[in-house]
């Protein structure tokens, strides 16, 4: 059902409640290994996708800042973008668990977002403001997608951050959020 505008106006403020992570690192890794592999039974099933669940779902806060200061530095360094961002599907963690020895704890794009800018030049633009520090949070590592594309022509910049946190949100610090910023093709 979609509501009317004004309608919509009237509804109360809902405040969005964000899931904390809850378990260990140790029990995130041994949920991903088996995860990539073949679980036992019913009761592994749920316990180990009870456990990754929770560590995917704790990467929605940090990414919804992330994005939130993504559209800021782009805005900064004047590029016409368009923000998005998403969480990896669980159908994707496990493919990517059973192709990689990555663990579950160190899969660095459980969540992501991206600034879709117009031209090379914005893309330079955003990451040389992250280059400079403008980020609150800790620049891990970047992949230049546009100078070096991936098989099939993918080209992006992205970058690894690690999510900072203050006072109560510094539960997220262990999540890691890509940033990245894409021309659009033409």
């Amino acid at each position: 059902m979609i509501l009317p505008l004004d309608e919509v106006e009237d509804l109360p403020f809902m405040p969005i409640e964000y899931v904390l992570p809850e378990y260990s690192r140790s029990k995130i890794e041994a949920a991903g290994k088996a995860l990539g592999g073949t679980l036992a039974d019913m009761d592994e099933a749920i316990s180990v996708f009870r456990i990754a669940h929770n560590w995917r779902d704790a990467h929605v806060f940090p990414m919804r800042r992330v994005r939130y200061e993504l559209a800021g530095v782009a805005k900064k360094a004047k590029a016409d973008a368009i923000s998005a961002a998403r969480i990896k599907r669980m159908k994707s963690i496990r493919k990517k668990l059973r192709e990689s020895r990555l663990t579950l704890y160190q899969i660095q794009d459980i969540g992501g977002c991206r600034a879709i800018v117009p031209t090379i030049g914005d893309l330079r633009s955003v990451v040389s403001l992250y280059d400079n520090g403008y980020s609150r949070h800790g620049v891990i590592r970047h992949w230049p997608y546009v100078d070096e594309p991936k098989f099939g022509g993918y080209r992006s910049h992205h970058i690894v951050l690690k999510f900072v946190g203050t006072d109560d949100d510094e539960i997220y610090n262990r999540q890691r959020i890509v940033s990245a910023g894409a021309k659009i093709p033409h």
